[in-house]
């Protein structure tokens, strides 16, 4: 398999070498009043439009940048699922990271749900909800989900903003590098949660669309959230290819409960080959 990790160019290590040099010589610290000035003073953020709106989101970090600029290209199939969602559609994003595909999505619904587990990712979702002043339509569920109610060691690459592939209760199936130093991963006790659980506990509204992009972590989601997950109407799945026994019993259990797989794209990533996304949508009941 091959390694999952971002590895700068001799561009970037260059421009990383410049960085640190102004930083240095302009004594960029934040301990003096002029750096603190300057660094509050930074406002980084990109954007993009979608169904002819615009959407902000911070940046001052190359993979959160990376993650408004491939919008469009990194998953198609995804982006033209969302541009069919409605006004009285409740949505469901398990694994939204910094929000990519959660807030263009929620100005469009009646209300959003945005499961995240990375504290990192939690603190940038939260900002850029409220930057589009889409705060009030999406409710933040901050932990990640597992088969049951518990506290589970949670298994991160390193301590980076907008990362992915962390994994719960085991270490990553990923074959994975870090970007910066394989030594930084870490791993922390984190309370999860049975999705079923969480909208038994709160009372909360049903969500009819649902995406699951979890990273290997499938089969905990979908063991402690069956009533939610079944109940909806559409479901986008992100198939990992990592264990293909695995991946077929989710897909046959989806179509046990009624559902059809409606459209499926590989992967345009090549680092991510194996994985398939699928449509699935409720035939029956």
């Amino acid at each position: 398999m091959k390694k999952i990790g971002f590895k700068p160019t001799d561009r970037i290590k260059l421009i990383r070498w410049l960085t640190r040099l102004i930083i240095k010589m302009l004594r960029l610290d934040g301990v003096n009043m002029f750096s603190n000035e300057l660094i509050q003073s930074l406002d980084p953020k990109n954007s993009f439009q979608f169904r002819e709106e615009k959407f902000y989101f911070r940046t001052g970090h190359g993979r959160l940048n990376w993650r408004v600029n491939s919008f469009f290209s990194e998953e198609p199939l995804i982006v033209e699922w969302l541009e069919e969602m409605k006004e009285n559609d409740i949505f469901l994003d398990i694994g939204a990271n910094v929000g990519t595909y959660t807030i263009p999505t929620c100005a469009f619904v009646k209300k959003c749900y945005a499961v995240e587990l990375d504290f990192n990712n939690i603190q940038l979702l939260f900002d850029n909800l409220h930057m589009n002043k889409l705060s009030d339509k999406c409710l933040i569920l901050p932990f990640p989900l597992h088969k049951d109610t518990s506290v589970q060691d949670i298994y991160y690459r390193d301590f980076s903003k907008g990362d992915a592939l962390q994994s719960v209760s085991r270490p990553s199936p990923y074959s994975s590098k870090s970007e910066i130093n394989s030594k930084l991963g870490f791993t922390i006790n984190q309370l999860c949660f049975s999705l079923d659980d969480i909208f038994d506990i709160f009372d909360l509204d049903l969500p009819n669309k649902i995406k699951i992009d979890v990273d290997g972590n499938e089969e905990f989601v979908i063991n402690g959230g069956r009533k939610i997950i079944m109940q909806a109407q559409e479901v986008y799945f992100e198939s990992n290819g990592l264990d293909d026994q695995s991946d077929n019993n989710i897909i046959n259990e989806f179509k046990n409960n009624g559902f059809k797989i409606i459209k499926q794209m590989k992967s345009v990533n090549v680092a991510f080959e194996n994985t398939k996304n699928i449509l699935f949508k409720k035939i029956k009941n």
